[in-house]
């Protein structure tokens, strides 16, 4: 995975919907519209299978990934209580 192997979650749900979202037998798509904890975050890198130490001699981990720092599109988590899947959307 790009950013980690944790739960993608996208900024902008259009991105999910074009590349993610396939439709069902009567072609409708699903996505879910989830409440997501970034907490404190820093830039993702693959193969983490948890966030980065804040300092490289700490245990005190990031809470969660992002595409990019200045302007983030995507969110990874790596612990699922973080997102909190409110509504399913069908469309």
């Amino acid at each position: 995975a790009m950013y980690g192997n944790g739960s993608y979650f996208a900024v902008d749900p259009r991105y999910s919907a074009r590349n993610y979202s396939k439709p069902d037998v009567n072609g409708y798509k699903s996505l879910y519209l989830a409440r997501v904890l970034v907490g404190d975050f820093t830039k993702g890198s693959s193969g983490l299978l948890v966030p980065p130490a804040k300092r490289s001699s700490s245990a005190d981990l990031y809470n969660s990934v992002t595409d990019n720092m200045n302007s983030p599109t995507m969110f990874v988590i790596f612990n699922d209580v973080q997102a909190y899947p409110e509504y399913l959307i069908t469309f």
